[in-house]
């Protein structure tokens, strides 16, 4: 900007910055029994950032209880969480939201120490309003006082997060027990921005009162399941059996609402109510899932050597609404042989396994497919007839896979080998394709393609010890 100075400036912009403090606090209480265990924990973080007026609180709280009974035949475990927290102002990225931008693009030769007084009173408006001379910066460089940004175009968050979490396992015999248990995850969140008069109008819907904004959300999540297991050998322990077959719940939800705009009779009064509706942006949104499951695995191994494993699966997703497709099973089959304890190999082969298995695996496409809704638009506040065809004849993505693999050590297990062969073929998936005029809409929903992958995978590593040191290496090679 201009000629060189002819006296150095004395404009410095680590000025701006304060030395960051963060505060850890911990306080930590166990009690108990052979039967019964207590543990209760408080602790906080407290942190003001480099910038001004920044700050970050958080306040956790837990608490966690487990006792055997019924000689020592039920366990049950119970834990809270309770978590607070909350920040101000914390610094958007761009040009107008963070004050970095203005701070390092300042002119030397201007004395800074003039727009630290970042707001003067104003006779005409009786308010104090924003000094920032843009002309230093010229028309291409109309940015904000960075004090300004950091003091009066607040944006506050608090949260609240409350956790629980409960389980009861049954040892009916020595091979067999069964689990029950259940995690709720709640958090509510308000968000609040507070833009004062003579903020840039670009950012207060045109106002030169201020701007305002509130958002509440709420988040609800409720995780359950039942599962026995079984652990048992028979023949002299040359078979075993593991398995594990149950059901669960997977219950979320969330509930976002917003009200956000200029200011339109009293300045720098910060209500909804005083919020210019005509130029508002508000929007109520909500969606709820939920997963209901059935599962089983099972895993047969014959004296060490053979192992044969199974598992199902099947969910009814709620994204699956309103079509044929209410359900979706997705299976696996696998097989592994150590060579090695079926046969004595050569010396220099120490161990030895082949392994191979073929996999299905399924996911329910986004939610709202499959139902006419109207979209709502939040630049005009209305209801409009929607722009995407909904279709009731979505199916689940879908994944089959195969792999087969050798493990190998040789030399007294001086050198590993992983060598893979897989291949994977992907359908059902969901793209949006353009909609004839005629029809009313923009886009139309359908699932087709197959996306194939294959390759191979390999990695041999060494490990020996010379000296008392032990050195290792890996190489990996990779073909996809």
């Amino acid at each position: 900007w201009g000629n060189k100075l002819e006296t150095p400036t004395n404009y410095d912009p680590s000025d701006f910055f304060n030395t960051g403090v963060t505060e850890l606090n911990g306080f930590t209480m166990t009690t108990g029994t052979e039967k019964n265990q207590t543990y209760a924990s408080i602790s906080t973080t407290n942190s003001t950032g480099i910038l001004p007026n920044n700050a970050y609180n958080r306040y956790n709280f837990s608490l966690r209880n487990t006792a055997k009974f019924c000689n020592d035949k039920l366990t049950l475990d119970l834990g809270a969480q309770y978590i607070i927290q909350n920040n101000k102002n914390m610094v958007g990225s761009g040009q107008y939201f963070n004050p970095l931008v203005s701070l390092y693009l300042f002119p030397r030769g201007e004395n800074f120490q003039e727009v630290q007084m970042y707001e003067r009173y104003s006779e005409s408006r009786n308010i104090m309003t924003q000094y920032w001379p843009t002309a230093i910066f010229g028309t291409d460089l109309d940015m904000q006082n960075p004090y300004w940004i950091m003091n009066r175009m607040q944006n506050r968050m608090s949260k609240r997060r409350y956790m629980f979490n409960a389980s009861l396992k049954w040892e009916i015999a020595s091979w067999l027990n069964v689990t029950g248990r259940v995690r709720v995850d709640n958090s509510d969140l308000d968000g609040i921005e507070e833009y004062y008069a003579s903020t840039k109008t670009t950012f207060t819907e045109g106002s030169n009162k201020g701007y305002y904004g509130h958002t509440k959300q709420n988040d609800r999540a409720v995780y359950a399941d039942l599962m026995a297991s079984i652990n048992k050998n028979f023949f002299e322990d040359r078979l075993s059996f593991n398995a594990n077959i149950g059901t669960s719940l997977n219950d979320m939800q969330e509930d976002i609402m917003y009200l956000k705009g200029g200011l339109q009779q009293v300045t720098n009064m910060f209500h909804l109510g005083n919020i210019k509706m005509d130029t508002s942006k508000r929007n109520e949104k909500k969606w709820h899932d939920q997963v209901q499951s059935v599962f089983a695995s099972a895993e047969l191994g014959w004296n060490h050597q053979l192992y044969l494993t199974m598992t199902g699966r099947n969910d009814w997703d709620s994204k699956l609404a309103f079509t044929s497709k209410g359900s979706y099973f997705y299976p696996s089959v696998g097989l592994s042989w150590v060579i090695s304890e079926s046969f004595k190999l050569p010396e220099p082969i120490s161990y030895l396994k082949v392994r191979g298995s073929w996999a299905e695996v399924a996911s329910a496409p986004s939610r709202y497919l499959t139902l006419m809704q109207y979209e709502y638009n939040e630049q005009t506040n209305t209801y409009e007839y929607p722009s995407t065809h909904y279709n009731t004849d979505l199916k689940p993505e879908n994944t089959k896979s195969w792999e087969f693999g050798v493990n190998a050590k040789l030399w007294k297990n001086r050198i590993n080998v992983d060598l893979t062969w897989y291949k994977s073929n992907t359908f059902n998936q969901t793209f949006y394709v353009d909609a004839s005029a005629s029809s009313g809409y923009k886009r139309n929903i359908v699932q087709t393609g197959n996306i194939q992958n294959k390759g191979i995978e390999l990695a041999v590593g060494y490990t020996d010890t010379f000296n008392k040191v032990k050195v290792s290496t890996n190489v990996t090679f990779t073909r996809n």
